[in-house]
């Protein structure tokens, strides 16, 4: 500036506001910038920070003079120096000499140059400061108010130009979130339903593809109304329940629905849903996920009506049946075994009780009490098939004993025992044979 007279700086300033009219980019601005400063005043050392508002740090924008480890350090203690207390304080600093002057006590880091005098400006957008210029100068004296003004009418020409462009990618990058976030509903295979909760009963304002296909409405036979249309006339499920408590009290909840297809056609409907609330806390919609878990949820039905078979069965036989996990758990028991065993309780108050613990309580019942034991350690470990191994016990009685290992997909998870009185048969046997040599003596013994 110390070449131009104010005709020039004038001319100087409206060529900088006409590039900046023209400026698309911050790659654009940072040249723009460059070029004014260099025309303005002659300095071996410039930078210019702007202000990352989501990191909220000052990061250096323009370096000139400055080796690479000098501008990671001078961006890495930016806020604590001059450039950050301009910044805070949206006020110019003008150092004449720092050997002298330093009443803000700044310690500097080392420097491949001796900075003798300095101005920083604040770079404004109105009243926001949105970054700083930071000359440096060899020598004293180097700066004065008229540097400082121009300075500053540079710099906020540069912060409302900055800012619009800030503000120009937010927009673009928001704009492709959102069509990235589009393409992922649209291509879910979930249903997704959006309702607006500010209105009332929560009319539906977004279907994606998926909830097309598995409820077979269409986006435009939805929208506006309620999802209680997809249960029917059955309005008194459990799970309608707790869906209804989850909108009255504004929370999140996931259920199981019976619901129906357009054509009529029952399916089961996993749903999650999940209100969204605005920045004042106020629920504005709600989102819910949809899964159509027909086929799972047939086939537990199915395995549920076969347990309940199996389990009537079992506790139907007149033998005594205990089924364990593979943790040794008791799984199910029947009445017969609790008879055998002579247990006073009810079969239901029977279940994940510890069978370690019952083993060693029905020991007293065998002959050989350890045997016993070891004998079902060793059926367990070796989870193979026993069947009808006899067991004597101390009152005379004898049992027989069966074992079945459980394997579902290879994966062993637990055994069932058979236990049956056979001391009436045992008994039997023994008269049949005692007859049977009677016999034979009164015939060997005829003439």
């Amino acid at each position: 500036m110390e070449n131009l007279d104010k005709v020039g700086l004038i001319k100087l300033l409206d060529d900088f506001s006409a590039k900046l009219n023209r400026i698309s980019s911050l790659e654009q601005l940072a040249k723009t910038v460059d070029e004014i400063l260099e025309e303005i005043i002659k300095v071996e050392y410039t930078a210019v920070y702007i202000y990352d508002f989501n990191e909220e740090k000052l990061k250096l924008f323009l370096a000139k003079g400055f080796t690479e480890e000098e501008k990671i350090e001078a961006e890495k203690t930016a806020m604590l120096r001059h450039p950050g207390i301009v910044f805070n304080e949206k006020k110019s600093i003008v150092v004449s000499n720092t050997s002298e002057n330093n009443k803000y006590g700044i310690v500097e880091s080392e420097r491949s140059f001796k900075g003798v005098s300095r101005a920083f400006v604040p770079v404004m957008n109105g009243n926001e400061a949105v970054g700083v210029f930071g000359l440096v100068s060899s020598e004293e004296n180097k700066f004065n108010d008229e540097h400082v003004a121009v300075l500053s009418f540079v710099g906020n020409m540069a912060g409302v130009v900055y800012k619009k462009l800030s503000e120009s990618n937010l927009h673009k990058e928001t704009r492709e979130r959102l069509k990235l976030h589009d393409k992922a509903l649209e291509s879910s295979n979930n249903g997704i339903v959006i309702a607006d909760a500010t209105k009332p009963d929560n009319p539906i304002i977004y279907v994606n593809k998926a909830f097309e296909d598995i409820t077979g409405y269409s986006y435009d036979e939805v929208i506006g109304t309620n999802c209680r249309f997809l249960q029917g006339d059955e309005k008194n499920q459990h799970g309608l329940e707790v869906l209804r408590n989850s909108l009255k009290n504004e929370i999140p909840c996931n259920v199981t629905l019976r619901n129906y297809k357009k054509n009529g056609q029952v399916f089961w409907n996993e749903l999650s849903l999940s209100p969204i609330k605005n920045n004042e806390g106020i629920t504005t919609h709600y989102i819910g996920i949809q899964n159509d878990i027909t086929l799972r949820k047939n086939t537990e039905l199915g395995l549920e009506e076969a347990t309940k078979r199996l389990g009537l069965l079992i506790r139907n036989l007149n033998d005594g049946i205990l089924v364990e996990d593979q943790y040794r758990k008791i799984v199910l028991v029947n009445d017969e075994f609790l008879k055998l065993f002579k247990i006073p309780v009810p079969a239901v108050d029977m279940i994940g009780f510890d069978c370690v613990e019952a083993s060693e309580a029905a020991k007293v019942f065998f002959k050989d009490e350890e045997e016993f034991l070891r004998r079902v350690d060793e059926i367990i470990k070796e989870k193979e098939t026993v069947s009808n191994e006899e067991l004597l016990l101390k009152d005379g009685s004898v049992f027989e004993r069966s074992y079945i290992p459980i394997f579902i997909h290879d994966n062993y998870r637990g055994h069932l025992w058979q236990y049956r009185d056979v001391t009436l048969q045992r008994q039997a046997q023994v008269e049949v044979k005692r007859l049977k040599a009677f016999y034979q003596q009164v015939l060997s013994d005829l003439p």
